[in-house]
């Protein structure tokens, strides 16, 4: 049997993946369980909350809406989480750091609006975020880090 070249690069990228290890990742049944919290908690005070959990990639991994949440919180929970994949910080740091809450219009899917987190593990490996809406920011970033405090054992 003759090896070809396209065969060996083929098998080298193979084992090259393979040796590199596995990244942590946000499972879904950990958003679904973030995303609890966040209702259970959201219940509770009276608000109704639209919850988006982007995976480490910054992808859409997980998004419920509470009956009654108003259309608005859609579209703006999922730039928080957006954001908060993408730096990985609270979306409340990055308008510290940018100095303003005006700068959601500069960059697409970005917001400098309270309400999304980080989802770290104890290593400080970012996995995915979360982002709220449905309240004032305050109470969204509350419900926000009742979802991430609620997994915290569940991370890798």
């Amino acid at each position: 049997m003759r090896s070809t070249p396209t065969g060996l690069s083929l098998a080298f990228i193979c084992l090259s993946a393979q040796s590199q290890g596995t990244r942590p990742t946000l499972q879904l049944k950990t958003a679904e369980a973030i995303a609890q919290a966040c209702h259970a908690m959201a219940e509770n005070k009276g608000w109704r909350m639209a919850v988006a959990i982007n995976d480490e990639a910054g992808q859409l991994l997980h998004f419920s809406r509470m009956n009654g949440s108003a259309a608005i919180s859609v579209p703006v929970s999922q730039p928080k989480a957006n954001t908060s994949s993408a730096l990985p910080v609270s979306t409340r740091q990055f308008r510290k750091a940018t100095g303003s809450n005006q700068g959601a219009e500069l960059l697409s899917g970005i917001t400098t609006v309270a309400g999304g987190l980080p989802v770290l593990n104890a290593h400080g490996q970012a996995l995915g975020s979360v982002g709220v809406s449905g309240a004032n920011e305050d109470q969204d970033e509350l419900c926000a880090q009742a979802g991430v405090d609620a997994v915290k054992a569940m991370l890798p």
